[in-house]
């Protein structure tokens, strides 16, 4: 989804490039970025010394006058290793209370960015976070005046140990997965892999309705924005590019999907094969 509302979507052509379309707030419109309503930070469990958390929050579309009415909602994983650093994965801006009880649980030392239309507030938590490293995709558009050089998010530079990092092919929209060898295994997806649902604290009545009838609804579901603006609109098939892609995630050892979009999915690896299964026929 945009990063942030002012995002300016704009249809491709031969001589539009990724770093022409994505658009990002800039430092100082990153820290006067608006505060949206968010949940508390809630423990998803205890994993041999290892906690993951989540935390659920809104988040407007860029519809004008319209936007307080069309909200939808997203989410930022948290991981607590045993020597009390803490990894932010999808990033969020919080309240200042959020934003306390966060620092509690240990020392924020790194955010990964998976999703080119996310990371609106990646600036303003970098400056808030001056010791913290900010990983992203190879290629990925960072926001202009932030504070840090990013770090190119590998295998190798990985902040968690022993995540593994799967950028989705043939697309000029840097989008990517980070599979965690944790517990029974999660998989943390930005826009790619989806929870959304049509009701809930951080869904509008409008907003449910508009997911319901263009199809975002479903458990691991690839995004039909997704798939729209990182593939349609540049002339690219995704039911082509992304099977092969797909088939490799699922037969990787996960039972936990920690989506941008929607809540904690358990049981997911099965649930999201049987939708995979139905939208690309795989």
């Amino acid at each position: 989804m945009p990063a942030n509302n002012k995002t300016t979507i704009s249809t491709p052509n031969e001589n539009k490039t990724y770093h022409d379309f994505v658009k990002l707030p800039s430092l100082e419109e990153s820290i006067a970025r608006p505060l949206h309503p968010h949940g508390d930070i809630e423990l998803l469990g205890n994993y041999d010394g290892v906690e993951i958390y989540t935390v659920m929050g809104r988040f407007p579309l860029p519809f004008g006058p319209l936007a307080r009415f069309m909200y939808l909602p997203r989410t930022m994983t948290i991981v607590k290793e045993k020597d009390n650093k803490i990894t932010l994965i999808n990033g969020m801006k919080l309240t200042e209370e959020g934003h306390q009880a966060l620092e509690a649980l240990g020392e924020v030392k790194s955010l990964i960015r998976l999703g080119s239309f996310h990371g609106g507030d990646d600036a303003y938590l970098c400056h808030r976070y001056p010791e913290m490293k900010y990983y992203v995709l190879p290629g990925m558009k960072v926001s202009s005046g932030l504070e840090k050089e990013p770090v190119r998010l590998t295998n190798d530079t990985c902040s968690i140990e022993g995540g593994k990092v799967m950028q989705c092919p043939v697309t000029e929209v840097r989008e990517g997965v980070l599979w965690l060898p944790i517990g029974p295994g999660f998989l943390v997806a930005c826009d790619l892999l989806q929870n959304q649902e049509t009701s809930g604290p951080y869904v509008s009545y409008a907003m449910g309705l508009f997911l319901h009838l263009n199809g975002f609804c479903g458990k691991g579901k690839v995004g039909p924005g997704f798939l729209n603006f990182g593939y349609t609109i540049w002339g690219l098939d995704p039911k082509a590019l992304l099977p092969s892609f797909l088939r490799e995630l699922l037969d990787m050892e996960w039972d936990i999907l920690l989506s941008a979009h929607g809540a904690p999915l358990l049981d997911a690896k099965a649930l999201t094969r049987s939708t995979l299964e139905q939208q690309f026929e795989l």
